[in-house]
């Protein structure tokens, strides 16, 4: 990281930093207690039941609400042909075809082997997996605690 620090584009950083900030404040939307107001009645308890469940959607949606708002960003100004941002490109459509995964890639001149290509991960190699296990179970988690909450059942 301390290498490239001067290849770092501003506009790419505070997209990073903001989206950063809008999912931790996202996050603590599911905490917002909803008052009882001061009319009675079952439309009342209904539409706190219904503000209250809003709230733990926006929360629980808060990383795919990220990544449509800033996807929406970048088309914008891909349609204006503004760059601000540093885009992946063209992605193939369709599903890559069904096979074992590559044990060997060219880049260059140069061909790597497995060894060199795990080597080159280094601990990712075993971080990414365990992230995502980790990733699903607690999304698992916020679902299932949300299902006890309300009381739904199946």
């Amino acid at each position: 990281m301390y290498e490239h620090i001067g290849e770092t584009r501003l506009w790419d950083t505070v997209l990073g930093f903001t989206c950063i900030v809008v999912l931790l404040l996202l996050r603590k939307v599911k905490d917002i207690k909803v008052s009882s107001g001061s009319a009675s009645g079952e439309e009342v308890s209904g539409a706190r039941a219904a503000l209250a469940q809003a709230l733990w959607f926006l929360s629980t949606t808060r990383n795919i609400l990220v990544v449509l708002v800033c996807a929406a960003l970048a088309y914008y100004f891909d349609t204006r042909k503004q760059t601000p941002f540093v885009l992946t490109g063209e992605v193939k459509p369709g599903l890559p075809s069904i096979g074992p995964p590559p044990f060997s890639a060219t880049v260059g001149n140069h061909t790597y082997n497995f060894m060199e290509m795990a080597s080159t991960l280094g601990s990712a190699i075993f971080v990414v997996p365990l992230l995502s296990i980790l990733e699903n179970i607690a999304l698992a988690k916020v679902f299932c605690e949300y299902y006890f909450l309300y009381d739904i059942n199946f």
